[in-house]
């Protein structure tokens, strides 16, 4: 399941699990689903369209690799979490265009179920006054929250994970986003690898995992922005 809720999202966003494609060697070849192939499709894009943010989940980084890089962005990454018994990698990356520079780091949640990064992106000029909010480094001038034009989060739920675990994550930073300042301002991108067929129940529940879901995006007030089937073949995935 490729996830984008919003609460009436009006900034524009890619979103991929790269699923390990993430390499820059001369030797790896530009296809979908590849750090070339989106660097190529940057390059071809006109600049005025191209989005504020780009989201990958799945990047199966090590502290020690080097840092993926597109022209025009900045890089924000959280390296995967290594779980020998679930045999699954995660990691995300949000790449922020430059003139953004103002972002500072919202959220940070690394677990053997999930693993997320929040960013607040904020107006290119502004004065300072208010939260920390940073460039690059990490440390950077005050910014109060109603200078942030976008909140995004990028995560990633293991395959094998616990989705009650999931579900319960989901809920609390969900609700935690809807305050008055920033509503319709926040965007989360992910894949829960969750199958929108799904029959499971959630633990002792009787609810359906997909009804949870579903329950939870409406009860936040935020509304599903992938409503066609990611993957073919395995049931349909969101």
């Amino acid at each position: 399941m490729a996830t984008a809720f919003s609460s009436t999202f009006h900034q524009q966003i890619w979103f991929l699990n790269i699923n390990g494609g993430i390499s820059n060697s001369p030797s790896r070849r530009a296809t979908p689903r590849s750090l070339k192939w989106l660097q190529g499709k940057v390059q071809a894009t006109q600049r005025s369209r191209l989005p504020i943010a780009i989201c990958l989940c799945e990047t199966k980084l090590k502290p020690t690799d080097p840092e993926p890089t597109i022209i025009g962005y900045r890089t924000y990454r959280l390296d995967h979490v290594a779980d020998l018994q679930l045999r699954a990698h995660g990691g995300v990356i949000i790449f922020v265009k430059n003139e953004f520079s103002f972002v500072k780091r919202y959220l940070e949640h690394s677990t053997s179920s999930v693993e997320a990064l929040g960013l607040d992106i904020f107006e290119r000029r502004r004065s300072a006054r208010g939260g920390k909010v940073t460039g690059q480094s990490g440390v950077g001038q005050h910014l109060d929250q109603d200078g942030i034009i976008l909140r995004v989060i990028c995560y990633y739920r293991r395959p094998k994970s616990d989705r009650a675990v999931f579900l319960s994550w989901l809920e609390e930073v969900l609700g935690n986003t809807m305050s008055a300042t920033m509503k319709n301002r926040v965007i989360l991108a992910g894949d829960a690898n969750i199958n929108m067929d799904e029959v499971t129940k959630v633990g002792q529940n009787s609810t359906l995992v997909v009804e949870s879901l579903k329950q939870i995006i409406d009860k936040c007030g935020f509304q599903q922005l992938v409503t066609e089937v990611t993957r073919e073949g395995i049931g349909k995935w969101h």
